[in-house]
């Protein structure tokens, strides 16, 4: 497995920390009893103040749908190249997410929901960085 970068901050993490309890629309309080501990502590973890231990991070890399080290130390290079791939049916990857995340969603599964968006804004801004530069002239 390759080494952390060194760019990769504490508050990089925190800013993750911060975006999945959003996407899953948790308050600090409800993150911190589903991970068993304090809200105090989630505070702390979104301030930069703290990093978490390694099983409260695995437990937050589940809830986000990565991997723990895709959690701790953001995206790989090598993960933020390209467009999204077609599937056998044609479809973008995005395609496939927004349909997922609809469905649970309505079928009130809030956990997979967040899971499912915040894999679909990657797949978003993924594309989006990949597509070429419109021409803005007419």
């Amino acid at each position: 497995m390759a080494a952390p970068q060194d760019t990769n901050t504490a508050a990089d993490l925190a800013a993750r920390i911060k975006t999945l309890r959003r996407t899953i629309r948790l308050s600090q309080a409800e993150l911190a009893k589903r991970l068993g501990t304090r809200q105090s502590v989630v505070s702390r973890w979104e301030q930069g103040k703290h990093v978490p231990e390694d099983a409260f991070i695995a437990k937050m890399a589940e809830l986000s749908g990565m991997t723990v080290a895709q959690f701790r130390y953001g995206a790989a290079p090598s993960e933020k190249a390209g467009l999204m791939p077609r599937t056998a049916w044609g479809r973008r990857l995005t395609d496939h997410l927004e349909a997922a995340h609809g469905m649970a969603r309505k079928s009130g599964r809030r956990e997979v929901a967040g899971a499912l968006n915040i894999l679909l804004e990657k797949c978003r801004s993924d594309e989006k960085a990949a597509s070429p530069p419109q021409d803005r002239r007419r």
